[in-house]
Order: structure tokens, then sequence, then C-alpha cells
């Protein structure tokens, strides 16, 4: 994430896309550790999905901002650079450091 923080000042679609991808990597990882995998091109949803399912109603409105997060990197990505803002960046920053703190426990 200290790469994540260093790209605000450079490029907020990338530390925000990183940010993202950290996410995204624990989700799929917590998968892995209930046996699980993604297939198919829905992955990135699925393993939100999962995640949601495991760590239940306590991270539900922070698994909704994960999936927000998860559309606005899509279309930053794919559609239109320079979508992301600095306190979208940062706040995908702080939710991908309370999120990797949480999966790590």
């Amino acid at each position: 994430m200290k790469i994540a923080q260093i790209l605000t000042a450079h490029g907020l679609d990338w530390a925000h896309n990183l940010a993202y991808n950290s996410m995204l990597q624990s989700c799929l990882a917590l998968m892995q550790v209930h046996g699980y995998r993604t297939r198919g091109p829905e992955r990135h949803k699925t393993a939100i999905m999962f995640a949601q399912s495991v760590l239940g109603e306590a991270w539900k409105s922070r698994l909704k901002r994960l999936d927000r997060i998860r559309r606005r990197r899509h279309r930053a990505v794919y559609e239109v650079a320079g979508l992301v803002s600095e306190q979208e960046a940062t706040d995908s920053i702080s939710l991908a450091i309370e999120f990797s703190s949480e999966i790590l426990r």
C-alpha cells in the first residue's frame, strides 16, 4: 500500500487501481483458504460476494464500497482515464489497509 500512497501524487487512477487490486487479491486468498477459486468472466464480483458471505454483516457496507471501487476501477482502466479523484484514491487506499488487516487476522 506504500506504493499506492506514493502514486497518489503521480497518478490517481493507478493508486486507486493498486488499492483495489490488493483487496481483490485478499478476497481471492480468502476464497483459497476456504477451498474455493473463481472462474469465468465475473471473477472479481464473485470474489467480493464470497468475502461478504465469510465476513458477514459487520463488513457489508465496506464490501459495498469495495464493489463501487471495482466498478470505478473498471471504468478508469477500460473507458475513461483520469476519472479517479484524490479523495477516491485516498479512500480506496484506507479501505485496502483496513481490509488487508482483517483478512490477515
